[in-house]
């Protein structure tokens, strides 16, 4: 069976969020400069392939 839908994934502006308590202040403050977001892949109906989604 396939799968309808992906859990959400963040993007994160290329940084290691499990690594954050080790960046330095200054690469904290570049790394929330960037754009982070949330995106998941959703099956179309139509298609039946998986399409990106970003809300």
């Amino acid at each position: 069976m396939k799968i309808n839908y992906s859990e959400p994934k963040f993007y994160t502006g290329g940084v290691d969020v499990n690594q954050w308590s080790k960046l330095s202040k200054k690469e904290q403050k570049e790394a929330l400069e960037k754009e982070w977001y949330v995106y998941y892949t959703f099956r179309n109906p139509k298609t039946g392939k998986l399409t990106v989604s970003f809300p």
